[in-house]
């Protein structure tokens, strides 16, 4: 689904919005959001799981997962059903 690295999706930003500061909100939502891609394969994605490779607490993770709901780009089900990709 995504072909992109971490340090190419900043140097993408950083061509936008030339000095443009980067929010933690943001980069932890892109971290979601390449977890849930590479790992939902294989694993359920949950906010447990990935508050624990974010190291910041889970009601975070639930609230940029709920913004990425909102948005329409990531699918959450209920309770441990955990997350994955809304668009291809």
């Amino acid at each position: 689904m995504f072909d992109i690295t971490m340090a190419k999706w900043y140097n993408y930003i950083y061509k936008l919005g030339g000095n443009m500061q980067i929010s933690s909100r943001f980069t932890l939502a892109v971290h979601i959001l390449l977890c849930i891609n590479q790992f939902s394969k294989d694993n359920k994605v949950t906010s447990e799981f990935l508050a624990k490779s974010t190291n910041v607490n889970p009601v975070i993770v639930r609230n940029i997962l709920g913004q990425l709901r909102k948005s329409g780009i990531v699918k959450v089900s209920r309770g441990t059903g955990g997350a994955e990709i809304a668009k291809p």
